[in-house]
């Protein structure tokens, strides 16, 4: 795509590594992802339509290529029995990389849930857990399972887990 040619000419990091990926798109995936298919050296790129076509310009898509991309060289496929919590990992490890790309100028979507477009996971998000800017998928994985296990055992003992904003007493944040 035209996108993929721009990073190649203005971004070679990027561009270098989209090339060598199987790229489609999916008719079902909310948004977009890399995976590895078993017994495969190949990276696979896939993109939801309805996300990618939603997007409102040419930097909000070439900011999902590039997260995808930032996902594959920071080896986070390495992370999955090191961080066993699937979508806690989720989280941290899209904190590392829209931080990366956020400290670059790169452009965000707006979230909008009738368009299937996501909050993208950002450190100021989790702002009541106070976590450091500029860490690791480690680092994030921790402080976010730390906060997760403070609000488990919150819960059914009628006070506040501050793991969120005030919640309801429940030990569920307000959710």
């Amino acid at each position: 795509t035209k996108i993929i040619r721009k990073l190649m000419m203005t971004e070679g990091f990027y561009g270098l590594l989209l090339v060598g990926m199987h790229k489609y798109f999916s008719k079902t995936l909310p948004t977009a992802c890399v995976s590895k298919p078993p017994g495969s050296i190949n990276i696979e790129l896939i993109i939801g339509e309805q996300f990618w076509s939603n997007l409102e310009n040419d930097n909000q898509k070439g900011t999902v290529l590039k997260h995808e991309v930032l996902h594959v060289a920071l080896m986070h496929f390495g992370l999955l029995d090191l961080m066993p919590n699937d979508e806690i990992r989720g989280i941290a490890v899209d904190i590392v990389v829209n931080g990366i790309l956020k400290k670059n100028g790169n452009e965000f979507w707006k979230a909008n849930k009738k368009k299937g477009l996501p909050q993208p996971m950002l450190n100021e998000l989790f702002s009541e857990l106070k976590m450091k800017d500029d860490q690791g998928s480690t680092y994030y994985y921790q402080e976010l399972m730390k906060a997760k296990r403070a609000k488990d055992e919150s819960k059914g003992k009628g006070e506040d887990s501050k793991a969120g904003e005030k919640g309801n007493g429940k030990g569920t944040s307000g959710s």
